[in-house]
């Protein structure tokens, strides 16, 4: 049976009390990801957690057989809660071009609202976005990346060495940090593996 609500967490021990929204790790990531094999950090909890894996399944099925149901769902969460800080995909990534103008879409329904995603879906077309949905390319070593004006985080494992020197590093505390959803063109964060 799918499940016609999307679940949206309410908070994680990195993010504090930030919801997100996450989707099957791997399953939603583009096919040359270089994460996939054994650094992905959300592919540990899905294997680990059973209720976590139930529930990124239900909103990564909801996300591809129904999505005008997935997105109404979000809305209708943010309508209710109004939250300052929304994260996409603490597991999964973009789906498609239809996915990229969903989220779109929510974030211009919500202006007051903050929305952050890290991805790897670097083909799709970011241009229109609203100013309050802040979109970042995330570096892994080994992973090409295309020539940006966007922000880009860069995942260290002690082989990376494209970070920029003016690279801030992550606190690993978001609840405390905020400044993803602030990044500006060009500006750059690196994090640690975790």
């Amino acid at each position: 049976m799918i499940n016609d609500e999307v679940f949206i967490s309410e908070g994680n021990s990195k993010l504090g009390k930030i919801p997100n929204v996450s989707l099957t790790p791997i399953l939603s990531c583009g096919s040359g990801c270089s994460c996939r094999e054994k650094l992905c950090y959300a592919k540990r909890i899905y294997a680990r957690y059973p209720t976590v894996r139930k529930l990124w399944d239900s909103n990564l099925t909801l996300a591809i057989t129904d999505q005008i149901q997935y997105f109404s769902s979000i809305h209708k969460y943010l309508k209710a809660r109004s939250p300052e800080f929304f994260r996409w995909h603490v597991g999964g990534d973009i789906l498609n071009p239809d996915y990229l103008h969903g989220m779109k879409v929510i974030a211009a329904d919500y202006p007051k609202i903050k929305f952050l995603c890290f991805t790897k879906m670097y083909h799709l077309d970011f241009v229109g976005c609203p100013k309050n949905l802040r979109i970042v390319f995330s570096a892994w070593p080994g992973h090409p990346l295309p020539r940006t004006s966007l922000p880009v985080a860069y995942m260290q494992d002690g082989t990376e060495t494209r970070v920029p020197e003016n690279a801030k590093e992550c606190s690993g505390l978001c609840h405390d940090c905020h400044e993803c959803w602030s990044m500006k063109r060009k500006d750059a964060v690196v994090f640690h593996v975790h």
